[in-house]
């Protein structure tokens, strides 16, 4: 018997896990297709579907209404039920200051009414009837103070850009079951039966060589399988459709960056009465540079936001991320200096999405893995430009990791650059400042900017903050409801020496969410997770070696670990504050 061809058209990536997670116990009914996009990507997508042969769609909130108007199959909603907006206030209780539900009537109505149940007393509600209003309520919110903003994918999305944090207000996996058990209903009730493709069809599907389809004006009429697939899109073929208008069959070749094409066309076929053209299509797929060891290129799409930078702000002081903002709006090379972990590479990012080239590629090449220089060779960047790249930021992370010698091969390659569309950024530790042995003159001096990341002691407060922030973020990439972490796992997490290594409790906290069994982190979720990613050391006696500050602090430390990175029980040992405990080991 054949399965029931289904498409999930969800709007964020933590939704299509969860479809994906649920999708499995529907395994014997439905063959599942699950694709993540807005508007109108997600449109096209449906159209696609029934052109594809789907028998259904499942889809979220407005898109499931205009996909209803334009599609024969049936179209089911996934609800945000009770549940959810329990989650995402409860959540949104954990951090201070004034939160705001914005959305159309038919979520804040809901939300509302739980709210009122739960007695939250801080979270205000704006309703609007158009997304042209979303802008404005959101605008008034953080004039009047609002820390938080919760919603759907558009106001999260919109948040995001005006520079406030934001809140998607999730769907569960209770409302993706609800959705499937509704799809499996119509289905049964209907009993489609779809015709599949024809032989011919079958075989073409079946062939190494894609053969296609198109009308005069360019338009798909058949594809054996989808254009995007293999790497192009129609504009791709159009200058060779009109170079066979008044010949025979022709054959091109065709090279992008990850694919190399051999097009054969052949214009006004029979098959189309002597009105398109018939193509077949051989590729090859080469290698694809973002696999390169030590290189990460980033190619981030929709609109231009300082959320990232802004995020931020309990962790980078106002000078840095003031700064930052400053040296987004100009393409002089910069310098990024501070301590390991706290983040040089991430505000490079910042930097290049709050630029002019935020729709272009972020490049981080790790200087720790790969020789900078030879990178660019693979990447074909170097001071006249890239046949690859239409431009965008390199960012050389840990550039005291190469000899004064790579440093200067490195300068030879991009010493020259003007005009070429890219930016670069360094990043590096003060400490290979201190002497001139570590670094060449000359790249030191072509990077113009100096941004010092400031080491800012942090309070408690502001590192919960940062730590809720966090498993907000987690829950969308991983699809997961956890409403906060509980305060014995939040004391044992902040009892570790984090110092100014952010990236590395980011990290952990988004494992913690990843390997979290109920609604909340629990203790023994902190524990396992910091075991794992930070083995105890073997105990390292003080000894009397060094100044009184240093063998105290040795001490602190050792205290400390004998105490399992328990900072109140260190402190009454060693018969201080548990705060002054904090603050030295900070330090």
């Amino acid at each position: 018997m054949n399965k029931t061809k289904l498409m999930a058209i969800v709007p964020y990536a933590g939704l299509a896990g969860v479809v994906e997670e649920i999708a499995l116990q529907y395994s014997d009914e439905f063959e599942t297709t699950i694709k993540v996009g807005e508007l109108p990507k997600k449109l096209e997508y449906g159209v696609q579907a029934e052109k594809d042969g789907y028998d259904i769609i499942i889809s979220r909130g407005g898109t499931t209404e205009l996909l209803k108007h334009i599609l024969t199959i049936p179209v089911v909603n996934i609800e945000i039920s009770g549940y959810d907006y329990m989650r995402a206030i409860k959540m949104a209780t954990s951090i201070n200051g004034k939160k705001a539900i914005v959305g159309y009537r038919k979520i804040t109505q809901n939300a509302e009414s739980v709210i009122s149940l739960m007695g939250v007393d801080d979270i205000s509600v704006e309703t609007v009837k158009t997304r042209d209003e979303i802008r404005p309520a959101i605008e008034r919110l953080v004039s009047n103070g609002c820390q938080l903003v919760l919603g759907d994918v558009v106001t999260h999305r919109i948040a995001k850009e005006v520079g406030i944090n934001a809140m998607l207000i999730t769907s569960g996996k209770e409302s993706v079951t609800s959705a499937f058990n509704t799809a499996k209903w119509l289905m049964q009730s209907f009993e489609f039966s779809k015709q599949k493709a024809d032989a011919l069809d079958q075989m073409l599907k079946k062939n190494p060589v894609a053969s296609y389809v198109m009308n005069l004006s360019g338009d798909l009429v058949y594809e054996s399988r989808p254009l995007d697939e293999i790497g192009l899109g129609t504009l791709d073929l159009k200058p060779f459709l009109d170079a066979v208008k008044n010949e025979g069959g022709h054959t091109f070749s065709l090279q992008k960056p990850n694919y190399i094409y051999k097009i054969s066309i052949h214009p006004e076929d029979e098959t189309l009465g002597g009105t398109g053209y018939v193509l077949h299509i051989a590729y090859q797929r080469t290698e694809d540079p973002k696999t390169t060891r030590g290189v990460r290129v980033e190619r981030k799409k929709g609109i231009q936001g300082t959320s990232e930078l802004f995020g931020y702000c309990g962790i980078y002081d106002k000078k840095t991320i003031h700064d930052a903002m400053t040296f987004s709006k100009v393409d002089d090379p910069l310098l990024i200096l501070g301590l390991p972990g706290i983040g040089k590479s991430r505000i490079a990012n910042c930097i290049h999405r709050c630029s002019n080239n935020w729709d272009k590629p972020f490049i981080n090449i790790d200087c720790r893995l790969a020789d900078p220089a030879n990178a660019l060779d693979e990447l074909k960047i170097d001071g006249s430009g890239s046949p690859v790249f239409e431009g965008g930021t390199v960012c050389f992370g840990n550039i005291q990791f190469c000899s004064r010698e790579k440093q200067h091969e490195l300068f030879r390659k991009i010493g020259g650059r003007k005009g070429n569309g890219f930016r670069f950024i360094c990043t590096a530790t003060p400490r290979m400042l201190e002497n001139p042995e570590n670094y060449d003159n000359s790249l030191m001096g072509y990077f113009s900017l100096r941004l010092h990341v400031s080491d800012v002691e942090y309070t408690e407060q502001e590192m919960e903050r940062f730590v809720n922030l966090n498993i907000i973020e987690y829950n969308g990439t991983y699809g997961k409801q956890i409403v906060g972490m509980d305060a014995k796992a939040m004391e044992t997490l902040l009892g570790y020496s984090w110092k100014t290594d952010f990236e590395g409790l980011r990290q952990a906290i988004g494992q913690m969410v990843l390997s979290a069994k109920g609604l909340n982190i629990e203790k023994e979720d902190v524990e396992n997770v910091l075991a794992n990613r930070y083995p105890k050391p073997a105990a390292d006696y003080a000894g009397t070696e060094g100044t009184l500050d240093e063998i105290e602090l040795r001490i602190m430390r050792q205290v400390l670990e004998e105490e399992n990175g328990n900072y109140s029980k260190a402190a009454e040992r060693l018969g201080i504050a548990r705060t002054t405990l904090w603050r030295r080991m900070t330090k």
